[in-house]
């Protein structure tokens, strides 16, 4: 099973190789617009072929939105010279075992590996200017005992880290 995860609806570059306007979700959209905002454009190992359903969660809660049967995947080009796919299947319903025993439900947290796609930019201040950073988003960061993850350049994390001694994870965007 993949898992990936929702960030807020954001739009998108007019560049995006799967042709959409934004990708993310938010409450009230129907799960086939969510699966077609968000199918593609991951990067993905030739192990994801052995999947044969794909959740989706959103990432402030992990509440899982849309679980999908994958019946293939398929490569949609390059984005940042990196070579991105998109899953194709159909979107399950109400009635089905996989959709009842996750959709509305917290993610998984026993899944190895979870995608992210996050089309953010660090809006963190700079010290010396006090002008937004802009750079491209490049890792996650997750804090234990909060709710949600932070977005980070590299230099800068979009959230608080003022948590004393919590431990956090920090893992690569995919």
């Amino acid at each position: 099973m993949l898992q990936f995860s929702l960030g807020k609806l954001t739009e998108l570059p007019p560049d995006d190789p799967a042709g959409r306007p934004c990708a993310g979700w938010r409450e009230g959209m129907a799960p086939e617009i969510v699966y077609a905002l968000n199918r593609g454009c991951w990067q993905l190992g030739e192990e994801a072929a052995e999947h044969t359903v794909a959740l989706y969660a959103s990432t402030g809660d992990g509440i899982v939105r849309l679980a999908v049967e994958i019946a293939r995947i398929v490569p949609m080009g390059e984005v940042d010279g990196k070579p991105v796919k998109a899953i194709e299947g159909r979107v399950l319903q109400a009635g089905h075992p996989v959709h009842d025993r996750f959709v509305g439900r917290k993610a998984p947290a026993q899944l190895t590996q979870t995608f992210r796609y996050v089309a953010a930019l660090c809006g963190a201040p700079e010290g010396r200017t006090g002008k937004s950073c802009g750079a491209k988003a490049k890792w996650i960061v997750s804090v234990e005992g909060e709710r949600g993850d932070y977005i980070a350049c590299g230099q800068h994390i979009t959230g608080p880290l003022d948590v004393g001694a919590a431990r956090f994870q920090v893992a690569p965007l995919r």
